[in-house]
């Protein structure tokens, strides 16, 4: 690849991901991309007991109280390899492991619940996701809600240079690259953007209170077939870091 073949479509804004599949996330200022994807990404999640369901886990589109519980790698500089401890609702601190952790949630789901450590992530979909501040801005201003991009739970937070929504849908298709204005694209780290990201109630939950608005999930069936966001695949290894030019590989 060469310079003159890249296109800059935006910058990164802000670098997500989320130790415990289902609960609240963390903002990273870098991630290193595995061909699984991001460290330490969705490493952990929570099954059902008993169950024979291809998606056996327990998550907060069934289990609404999950997004109120804050994991967080021991030393976050090694997700791979640190310890994971959740903070509770109440305010209590355990390791992921810790069997009262899971009592708490099987009497919470009433239903007995376990814990999974998957090294390649528990994806409903595909490893990465991306959404752009134009798409948030814009969903929430139709729906009256606070703009909130913990809503949509992206790995990457995007600030296109086209002010348009859903703009990374254009993007459906390419390869985008990642890093600073002198890029070098053959060791930069690269993205294959393939399809939209099918949006499920989860986005209809406030954050920080779990309110449900249906407001959200109704506008995107209306509007853009129930999507916000686009999912990827990994074309090529690196760190991806808040502020990084965005380009569009010609």
């Amino acid at each position: 690849m060469e310079t003159r073949n890249l296109e800059a479509v935006g910058r990164v804004k802000a670098v997500y991901r989320y130790p415990v599949k289902s609960m609240r996330g963390e903002q990273v200022e870098a991630a290193p991309l595995r061909w699984v994807g991001f460290a330490g990404d969705r490493r952990y999640s929570f099954a059902l007991s008993g169950s024979t369901n291809r998606f056996p886990w327990l998550t907060a589109k069934i289990f609404t109280s999950l997004l109120a519980y804050t994991p967080y790698f021991c030393e976050p500089d090694k997700p791979n390899d640190s310890a994971v401890r959740v903070l509770t609702p109440q305010g209590e601190d355990w390791p992921v492991e810790a069997p009262e952790l899971a009592g708490e949630l099987s009497g919470l789901f009433q239903n007995p619940v376990f814990l999974l450590q998957v090294g390649r992530g528990t994806f409903d979909s595909a490893p990465v996701s991306i959404i752009s501040t134009r798409t948030v801005d814009f969903i929430a201003g139709q729906t009256g809600l606070p703009s909130d991009v913990r809503r949509f739970r992206p790995n990457l937070l995007v600030e296109a240079f086209e002010d348009k929504p859903f703009i990374e849908d254009d993007w459906i298709g390419s390869r985008v690259a990642f890093g600073p204005e002198d890029l070098d694209p053959e060791n930069a780290p690269r993205l294959r953007l393939d399809r939209p990201c099918e949006r499920c109630v989860i986005v209809n939950h406030d954050p920080d209170t779990l309110a449900s608005n249906p407001a959200v999930l109704k506008f995107l069936g209306k509007t853009h077939q129930v999507n916000a966001a686009v999912y990827a695949t990994i074309e090529a290894l690196g760190t991806i870091r808040e502020g990084d030019l965005i380009y569009r590989v010609k």
